[in-house]
């Protein structure tokens, strides 16, 4: 197949997000590839996906799964909540609790 691309011209994909609020309206065009994210567990399993299909496999640093608590940080009880922070207590952790607790 011959390439409709321009020698000599530059190209790049563009990708951009839209925070939306519940009560908010926004009209997604019907070519668009987008889906809608809207819980932390869907933010885990869309970025889990993504590692698996960018590096075929998710073990490094102990694998995803070594921060699945946390998409279910909203239903473990305080004491429960402690324990994990005692547990994997680092700066990415803080900012997680920072912003969403």
């Amino acid at each position: 197949m011959q390439s409709v691309l321009k020698k000599g011209e530059f190209y790049t994909t563009g990708r951009n997000a839209v925070k939306v609020l519940r009560t908010e309206k926004r009209e997604i065009p019907a070519d668009a590839e987008s889906f809608i994210i809207d819980s932390v567990e869907q933010i885990f399993s869309a970025q889990k996906e993504l590692i698996l299909s960018a590096n075929g496999s998710d073990h490094e640093n102990g694998g995803y799964n070594f921060w699945k608590f946390l998409s279910q940080w909203h239903k473990l009880s305080v004491d429960e909540q402690m324990a994990k922070y005692n547990e994997f207590a680092c700066h990415e952790l803080n900012l997680f609790i920072y912003f969403k607790d």
